[in-house]
């Protein structure tokens, strides 16, 4: 309870800064002309936009189901699914924008599947999706011709990648889990440190499986690449000129704002991001506004499904999966 208790104050504090960001953000707003520019947008173009984005968050879906299987879970596709949909649409109301991961593992686990396989396939899962997040904005801006970064900037960037590479290397070699597995002796006694260190152990198990990884790593590729098209196809419908280039080379910037655990769900940064980037290379504030809205509608919406999952409960066992839980 005083855990719980603890926690409700950083809860208002987000809850605050969500507001905050929000009202200043929106302050700047002239209601007459975002108007004009959501009349713009036909409902068909906001259903197509609503269509590629349940297919990318059907891509995310397969690929924790192929990172969940590397730990021994063997559950259909179609029983994972629903789970993740629903830590797909708790991430617009918790207080982080990785607090879906927590709802999706503990929806599996009161399913009867392993604990620790459940949040170290996760672990990996958010670790690949923020890589990709980081290869692409590097790869865009050292390659975008819109971007006018000096060479001291474009070095920085290549060094910033090449360290998170360095640093997953590192914690993938076996003088790190050497080190894991001596804690996890230490603390054999200790409940919460060896689960902790047991999921860690789970997580370098992924080293021996580089086709996996590899797959994966493709899939949150073509996941971050078609949600950045989504927001250059809501942006040429209401009037905004920019190349595909540039977007693919701000919005990345955009994903990893999302990911600061300072407002609910990432809102506020979010759009907030989105405005400050995109009139950075002279898009109209209004437009930039405009275009934040649209995108966080398409992406309620298309989260919608999640909240089924959620109306119809844990549902059935799917088993235990790994008996170690």
């Amino acid at each position: 309870m005083f855990f719980k208790l603890n926690k409700i104050p950083i809860l208002v504090i987000k809850l605050f800064i969500t507001v905050g960001l929000l009202y200043w953000l929106y302050s700047y707003a002239d209601s007459d002309s975002i108007k004009r520019s959501l009349i713009l947008v036909g409902s068909t173009q906001v259903l197509v936009a609503t269509s590629l984005h349940v297919g990318v968050f059907l891509l995310g879906g397969v690929r924790w189901w192929l990172l969940l299987r590397h730990t021994g879970v063997s559950v259909p596709f179609r029983k994972i699914l629903p789970s993740y949909y629903l830590g797909v649409f708790s991430n617009n109301f918790l207080p982080t924008s990785m607090g879906g991961d927590v709802i999706r593992v503990i929806h599996l686990k009161l399913r009867g599947l392993s604990a620790k396989a459940l949040v170290g396939s996760a672990m990996v899962d958010r670790i690949i999706g923020l890589t990709a997040v980081v290869v692409m904005g590097t790869a865009s801006v050292v390659l975008s011709p819109d971007i006018r970064l000096g060479e001291n900037s474009k070095i920085f960037m290549l060094i910033f990648t090449a360290a998170v590479f360095v640093t997953l290397w590192f914690l993938l070699t076996p003088a790190f889990i050497g080190l894991v597995e001596k804690l996890a002796q230490r603390y054999r006694h200790t409940r919460i440190r060896k689960a902790l260190l047991e999921i860690i152990a789970i997580c370098y198990s992924y080293r021996s499986t580089k086709k996996l990884i590899l797959a994966a790593f493709g899939v949150a590729l073509v996941m971050q690449g078609l949600a950045i098209w989504i927001y250059y196809y809501l942006g040429a419908s209401i009037g905004i000129e920019l190349s595909p280039m540039t977007y693919y080379t701000i919005i990345p910037i955009v994903f990893l704002a999302t990911n600061i655990p300072l407002s609910i769900g990432g809102l506020g940064i979010r759009e907030g991001a989105l405005v400050a980037l995109l009139t950075s290379v002279n898009i109209d504030t209004q437009l930039a506004i405009t275009l934040s809205l649209l995108f966080l509608f398409v992406l309620w919406l298309s989260s919608v499904p999640g909240a089924a999952v959620m109306a119809f409960g844990a549902g059935k066992s799917l088993g235990r999966g790994d008996p170690n839980r």
